[in-house]
């Protein structure tokens, strides 16, 4: 696509198969058997401590602390956030071939994800992701979320590109709104072949 540098490709729902069909997450599924835990609890955890962990006000570890104690649970705060990320851990094999083939035609590629530091440590480390990104930029680290347009300008400040050299990925219709108001281009990734067919037209022919 003319004029594009940098590709950010959102993780979860795109570089990470994350949500069955009913749209409830992968990694919760058997969390009631294994944990003790029911999903309804887990989302009082998303609603009330994330907002806060996923823009680096507060320690993953804290929160679960204090959630886990809320409701009555002896999982320690560790073992819970060690369970979520390796239950959440199902790469999307298509799509980082495709990444590959990207890399391999001179893109410049990098992740933006909602994320605290706990998961983009396991994201870029342990499951590899840093063999195929330059840089992994989470909103624990630039302390605020998708969609709102700081993540994107802060992107673009740190890259020292400017919004339409710039292209974003991401399950989220509302995030991708969110970067191409501010003059990016891109996708929502809705299913693997709608999101291979529009690079291999666009970006690889």
């Amino acid at each position: 696509m003319t004029g594009i540098k940098a590709i950010v490709f959102d993780v979860d729902g795109v570089l990470i198969n994350s949500k069955c069909e009913n749209g409830e997450f992968y990694w919760k599924k058997n969390i009631h058997k294994d944990l003790g835990i029911n999903i309804a609890q887990v989302k009082q955890f998303f609603k009330h401590y994330w907002p806060k962990i996923g823009a680096g006000e507060l320690d993953t570890l804290d929160g679960l602390q204090e959630f886990l104690l809320s409701i009555g649970s002896g999982v320690k705060p560790l073992d819970f956030m060690n369970y979520w990320h390796e239950k959440d851990s199902n790469i999307n094999l298509p799509i980082i071939e495709l990444v590959k083939n990207l890399k391999l035609n001179g893109y410049d590629l990098y992740l933006g994800t909602n994320q605290e530091k706990y998961r983009s440590k396991h994201l870029w480390g342990k499951l590899g992701l840093s063999d195929h990104f330059i840089r992994l930029f989470a909103s624990f680290e630039l302390g605020v979320e998708k969609p709102n347009i700081k993540f994107f300008g802060a992107i673009e400040d740190e890259l020292g590109l400017t919004s339409t050299e710039l292209f974003f990925i991401d399950d989220s219709k509302n995030n991708v709104e969110a970067a191409i108001s501010l003059g990016w281009k891109g996708i929502c990734h809705t299913s693997n072949s709608s999101t291979l067919k529009f690079f291999n037209t666009n970006f690889l022919n």
